[in-house]
């Protein structure tokens, strides 16, 4: 039993330590990248915001984008207009860009979306996970994870202390 605790433990501190490291990757690829949309091992992460496209794609779902050469009537693309970040499926080529609309809509987007503001199709889609990716964003659970983190460190180094005054 006690062995278990151990190894419950540890796969405990693990986690944290994983979930700390990701959430320093992805403030990283964030701040420092200088893009729109940072790219993490070749692929772009986005949550959705939005139920423009349901039921393909909810509120709260996380994208998984990815850049290509060419993109074809029926594909779902992310794309930058005015700033904004919209994910929107091909309805028809245009000469130079694409013809787009949100599932959920009853009219086509106004504008075609020129070729050089798509920044990728989307490639999956995991559901609920963008909510996961809003709260690691979130200051406040950034600074939860780092106090917990701390705690963590504090604890398990007191207790090696505790130890070798014990033993010595």
């Amino acid at each position: 039993m006690k062995k278990y605790g151990k190894i419950g433990r540890a796969a405990g501190v693990l986690s944290l330590i994983l979930f700390m490291v990701l959430v320093l990757l992805q403030l990283a690829v964030s701040v420092f990248s200088g893009r729109e949309l940072p790219v993490l091992f070749g692929y772009s992460y986005l949550a959705v915001l939005s139920g423009s496209m349901e039921p393909a794609i909810s509120a709260g779902d996380l994208l998984v984008i990815s850049r290509q050469t060419d993109y074809g009537e029926g594909d779902i693309i992310t794309f930058s207009e005015d700033g904004f970040l919209t994910t929107h499926r091909i309805m028809a080529l245009e000469e130079g860009g694409y013809d787009t609309k949100g599932d959920a809509n009853t009219i086509r987007d106004i504008n075609p979306v020129p070729a050089e503001q798509v920044l990728g199709k989307v490639v999956g889609i995991i559901p609920k996970a963008g909510k996961l990716l809003l709260a690691v964003r979130s200051p406040l659970v950034i600074a939860i994870v780092f106090l917990a983190g701390a705690a963590v460190w504090l604890l398990t180094d007191q207790k090696k202390t505790g130890e070798k005054g014990a033993c010595g």
